[in-house]
């Protein structure tokens, strides 16, 4: 309230005194003006007084009046951040909120089921992300706790970072476990901060008691333990493992006593298993259990694939045992790759027999490949014409072709009777153009050439080798004539071809003669078919031997001595190296040669 104030102007104290002095304007700012007429009336009876208590102490309205109390006062005045405020024991201000008295405590408590909550926030502007609460020790040689207690016990629990720098956690409840919990599919981790260093999980037991792993869950259990040095136990309740790595040959104990100390050595050998089955073989594979080993029945072993007996195993036989219309395979993993069968010593035989009734037994070159028996004859992949027979090309190669005639001839084990024919060598397996058999009728004949052309007669060789010796007998003696016997190959239509090698026998003189020197060698194959050819190189004539053993050729007609052959002109007293058949001709002569051949 302001205005002019008329004179004269009284002034009345009603507590203090009133010094004179000329006033010009009277201010009320702190207390109540009244007018009354003409009195103005201040009263400022309740905004005054002195403060009560003693020094720092904050005021309050104690009854109408100014009081103080010693545990409500600022202990520091720091004029903003370092002020601070004492309430009881608690100290706020400065930062913090501490107790007022030594080694006192702190309470933060909430109501009921009320919680408590520290937090970081953003009220003075800063911004608000991550939360730090820190439990501070004085120094790193001083322990730093997190205690968990209730009303009655000082101590359920603690963690503690340890004067000596180890963090301890520890559940002070006995009997009660330590438990790490996640959710979902997420893992407990024990990981090393420094980088490329070890991390090591210690399981410790206090003084003489046993450091313990229990794996378990609700219906499963298993126990690792340690109750002597360097062994560790594996203990499922009933059965127990033990690890012993005391030593290089501590080995594995088993439940039933038995150690193995090295992967050879073992428990009780021969390991046994049960015989398990074609679904369930005994010894199986972790990514396809039914593929593996089973005892099909006493003596026979099975290997089961994809759950089907595939295989089996007797003591003398290899079976394959499927479904109907299988095909099995004895195939190499890899081209250029053979299949051995051999034995040990001895001889080794392969037989292929079909199973029974009229099923067949087939031997094929896979992809048009050819059969090949000894690496040495190779079959032809295709069938021939009717009446056709198997030829070599003499390099192995089989080929069917048209018979040329002739027949089978049997082995006989060549001994040469000596030099001569004497009557005591008779009996010896002797060889000649007559197939190997003697003829005792045919007496003493002669062959006399009537030309020094060549005369070829047919002949299957009785052995298979080389030629080692010839011999004939000279019926004449004619001074510089010799006699050429010469071995040629057949071809098409069965008719001579090249000649293979020729012996020269000297006729200047009668009697026998021996031949083991040739032009070429001369090797034959077992029932094969080739020509003996025979030439004088003049007038001489070849007989039969002395004892009445006449060894004839193979002849399409024979009477009275009689036999054919065939000729060739031109040769003029020589064996030509090929045959030709335009020079040659059926030739029907009296008396045909006798020759001695020996392997």
């Amino acid at each position: 309230m302001s205005g002019p104030v008329r004179p004269p102007l009284t002034m009345e104290s009603i507590d203090g005194s009133v010094e004179g002095r000329p006033i010009n304007t009277i201010k009320v700012t702190n207390g109540d003006l009244s007018i009354s007429g003409t009195v103005a009336t201040i009263d400022t009876s309740g905004s005054g007084g002195s403060p009560g208590g003693s020094d720092t102490e904050i005021q309050y309205n104690n009854a109408g009046a100014f009081g103080g109390d010693a545990g409500l006062k600022i202990t520091t005045k720091g004029g903003g951040g370092t002020t601070t405020i004492r309430s009881g024991n608690m100290l706020l201000g400065g930062g913090k909120l501490a107790t007022a008295t030594a080694n006192g405590f702190v309470s933060l408590i909430s109501d009921g089921v009320g919680q408590i909550f520290l937090t970081s926030g953003a009220d003075q502007g800063g911004t608000f992300t991550d939360t730090q609460v820190n439990i501070f020790a004085n120094t790193n040689t001083d322990n730093a706790i997190l205690n968990f207690r209730d009303s009655s016990n000082i101590e359920n629990g603690r963690i503690t970072l340890k004067d000596d720098g180890n963090l301890e956690i520890k559940n002070s409840v006995s009997g009660k476990n330590l438990f790490f919990q996640v959710t979902g599919s997420a893992g407990v981790t024990i990981k090393q901060d420094a980088t490329d260093t070890d991390s090591t999980l210690t399981v410790e037991g206090n003084g003489t008691g046993l450091p313990k792993i229990n794996l378990t869950n609700n219906t499963k259990s298993v126990t690792l333990l340690c109750d002597e040095n360097q062994k560790l136990k594996v203990d499922g309740g009933v059965n127990t493992f033990v690890f012993d790595v005391s030593s290089a040959s501590g080995g594995v104990t088993f439940p039933d006593g038995t150690t193995q100390t090295t992967a050879a050595s073992g428990a009780s050998f021969p390991l046994t298993a049960p015989d398990g089955s074609k679904t369930a073989p005994s010894y199986s594979f972790s990514n396809d259990t039914d593929t593996g080993m089973f005892l099909v029945s006493a003596g026979i072993l099975g290997i089961a694939v994809g759950g089907d007996r595939e295989i089996r195993f007797k003591q003398d036989e290899l079976q394959f045992d499927g479904g109907g219309g299988s095909q099995y395979k004895l195939t190499t993993d890899g081209a250029n790759t053979n299949i051995l069968i051999q034995p040990n010593t001895g001889e080794a035989s392969i037989e292929v027999e079909a199973g029974g009734g009229s099923q067949n037994v087939k031997i094929s070159g896979a992809n048009g490949g050819t059969v090949s028996f000894n690496g040495n004859y190779n079959f032809p992949v295709s069938d021939g014409s009717a009446n056709q027979v198997l030829q070599t090309n003499g390099s192995g190669t089989l080929s069917f072709a048209d018979a040329s005639g002739g027949g089978g001839v049997g082995a006989n084990a060549v001994s040469w009777p000596g030099d001569d024919y004497s009557g005591s060598d008779r009996t010896s397996n002797l060889y000649s153009t007559n197939n190997g058999k003697y003829s005792p009728s045919m007496g003493d004949s002669s062959y006399n050439p009537s030309s020094t052309d060549v005369r070829y007669w047919p002949y299957f060789a009785t052995n298979d080798g080389d030629i080692t010796k010839m011999q004939v007998r000279s019926g004449s003696a004619v001074a510089g004539t010799d006699c050429i016997v010469g071995f040629y190959n057949s071809g098409t239509g069965g008719l001579p071809t090249t000649l293979i090698g020729s012996a020269t026998f000297d006729m200047s003189t009668t009697g026998n003669k021996s031949q083991t020197s040739f032009s070429s060698t001369i090797t034959t194959v077992r029932g094969t078919l080739y020509y003996i050819g025979v030439v004088f190189t003049g007038a001489g004539s070849m007989r039969g031997p002395s004892q009445s053993i006449g060894l004839l050729p193979i002849q399409s007609n024979m009477t009275n001595d009689r036999n054919t052959c065939v000729g060739q002109t031109g040769s003029s007293g020589s064996l030509p190296a090929s045959f030709d058949k335009t020079a040659a001709s059926l030739k029907e002569i009296t008396g045909p040669p006798s020759i001695l051949i020996s392997w």
